[in-house]
């Protein structure tokens, strides 16, 4: 019974402070806007591009990170208990290995394709900004994410907590300096995103390191699925001008142009041998 309140009462404290922060950004970010000389309706057209447009493209990749951590916290709970330490190794690895391997091409293609994204999907070539700027977002989320599921799984859920709401709290005051200044306006919120979330990272691999130590293989975990987003982008490039929808895009040559993309990145995986056998199975069942 400890240990189920042990658990539950950070992962509560972390749930709540999001949905505080997710509130605090409601109202703080378009207030914050109109400092600077954002009229009530951009202000509140530049939150609707970066939450209700921007936002759901990069958090595409939860889909698949958050079953990962889903699997991952009972398995790695388990082999700590048993000091199973070189399987809890392997299973470290291969989660951040499927957390690369998902929101790196991801973060490729919103940035590569912003503007191709911003008419299909929404009809508003201004969001194309928002997109670009956040697409490495995608990957910095999953990261993000895969660590609270580790650390989680170490019985680290304190730290993990603690690390969360102290990147929540920097965010929350760049975003109150910055998005007032005149300087820069939405930009402030970009850099606001990117220095919580990253502060949360170190904060989570120092916590990691202080519990087990990892010899992690860069080029495999992030060498093999740069190499395929790179071919992924230059086959969406080929196949969209070959389309001829750059100046005309549209959803079947978009959907037709990212198929292309994908068959390139699988194909330079399975050359390259960055799927390891029985990956996905071991996803699932954590083995």
């Amino acid at each position: 019974m400890f240990k189920i309140i042990s658990l539950s009462i950070p992962l509560s404290i972390s749930s709540s402070f999001g949905v505080i922060l997710r509130f605090i950004n409601t109202i703080l970010i378009p207030n914050r806007l109109m400092a600077p000389g954002y009229t009530s309706n951009e202000a509140i057209a530049s939150f609707g591009r970066l939450m209700g447009m921007t936002f759901p493209l990069i958090s595409l990749s939860f889909i698949v990170t958050s079953a990962l951590v889903i699997n991952l916290i009972p398995s790695l709970s388990e082999k700590k208990v048993r000091k199973r330490y070189r399987e809890m190794r392997r299973d470290i690895q291969l989660s951040f290995k499927a957390a690369f391997l998902i929101s790196l091409p991801l973060a490729a293609v919103l940035m590569a394709l912003p503007n191709t994204l911003a008419v299909v999907l929404y009809n508003d070539p201004l969001v194309s900004s928002y997109i670009k700027i956040m697409g490495f977002g995608a990957l910095v989320m999953a990261i993000q994410h895969t660590f609270s599921g580790i650390l989680l799984g170490l019985n680290k859920q304190i730290n993990s907590t603690a690390n969360d709401l102290i990147g929540m709290t920097i965010r929350i005051i760049i975003i109150y300096f910055l998005v007032g200044n005149p300087k820069f306006g939405i930009k402030g919120f970009f850099i606001a995103f990117y220095v919580s979330k990253l502060t949360s990272i170190v904060l989570d691999i120092i916590t990691l390191r202080s519990v087990i130590k990892l010899n992690i293989n860069y080029i495999d975990i992030i060498g093999k699925p740069l190499i395929g987003s790179i071919f992924l982008v230059l086959s969406i490039y080929i196949s969209t001008f070959s389309l001829g929808s750059f100046e005309n895009p549209n959803i079947l040559a978009l959907i037709s142009s990212i198929a292309v993309g994908a068959l390139a990145y699988i194909f330079t995986l399975t050359l390259t041998r960055a799927i390891p056998k029985n990956f996905f199975r071991r996803l699932i069942k954590g083995q």
